[in-house]
């Protein structure tokens, strides 16, 4: 793997809600373990290494006068929002008082937040992706850090797809234009750990 270059580690969406609330499917431990836990190792890495830690959530008023008008969220209701636990990233990947969290609106974790800004204020070229959903926040939000100009990398197996089926395809997306695709060992080993 070649040398990321002023990497930060960008974790996407991995809140109680999506992995283990009303969202979450009957077999979601199963479903979303391994990528927790190689979420856990990548941001482990990083703190190590002195990498920024970025985590991003969606979260909304309530009454959701800031969601699209179709959100799955709006339409359940009394979920993903502002400061409850629903919308928290979960306890195993709890973000350390130093590190920023992005709230946002809407898929890309890049749309309408400060997340350049920040990238930008902390000398970043290489943002490092892994979370929920690997087709919708992760490739979203990879689209857009290639149009930003930083050099992307997502994170194969740190990230997962709502459905099996839609992983592969969005990893190949990614893959053919957008960044690079590589798995957590070898992203662990090029941040130091």
């Amino acid at each position: 793997m070649e040398p990321l270059e002023r990497p930060a580690v960008l974790i996407c969406d991995m809140q109680n809600d999506f992995l283990k609330g009303e969202f979450a499917p009957p077999d979601a431990a199963e479903r979303y373990g391994p990528a927790i836990g190689n979420c856990q190792r990548l941001v482990a890495a990083a703190r190590a290494g002195g990498v920024p830690v970025v985590f991003s959530r969606i979260a909304f008023r309530p009454g959701y006068p800031d969601a699209n008008p179709h959100s799955p969220a709006r339409e359940r209701g009394n979920l993903l929002l502002l400061g409850t636990w629903g919308g928290d990233v979960v306890d195993e990947l709890a973000p350390q008082p130093d590190e920023v969290v992005i709230t946002k609106k809407r898929t890309s974790v890049f749309y309408a937040t400060e997340l350049d800004l920040v990238l930008r204020g902390m000398g970043v070229r290489t943002l490092v992706l892994g979370g929920i959903a690997t087709h919708l926040a992760v490739e979203s939000t990879a689209r857009d850090g290639h149009a930003h100009d930083y050099e992307v990398c997502v994170v194969s197996d740190a990230s997962t797809a709502l459905q099996a089926e839609f992983q592969e395809p969005s990893l190949r997306t990614v893959a053919a234009f957008f960044g690079r695709v590589h798995t957590t060992d070898e992203v662990v080993a090029a941040l130091g750990g």
